[in-house]
């Protein structure tokens, strides 16, 4: 299997699955939620700049956004559906 097929695979198995993630994600909100905080203390300021590979739904990009309201948040995934 090439690089490109695993790769699409990947995006169509986590993409699928895109609106039901939220629900079944329990651990990983509580992990981004730890990790938004352990951020927050290593980045000082109100305006960062930070990019978010593999943000799935989204659940530390919310929470940085709260954290950093006047910084920029640049998010990617390879799950079109996921940024959705």
């Amino acid at each position: 299997m090439t690089a490109t097929a695993r790769k699409d695979r990947i995006a169509q198995a986590f993409g699928s699955h895109a609106n039901a993630y939220d629900s079944a994600a329990n651990v990983q909100w509580l992990v981004a939620q730890k990790l938004a905080a352990r951020i927050r203390e290593a980045i000082p300021g109100d305006t960062p700049r930070v990019l978010e590979i593999g943000c799935g739904t989204g659940f530390l990009s919310m929470h940085l956004k709260t954290l950093y309201p006047k910084g920029e948040l640049i998010l990617t995934d390879i799950a079109q559906s996921m940024l959705d």
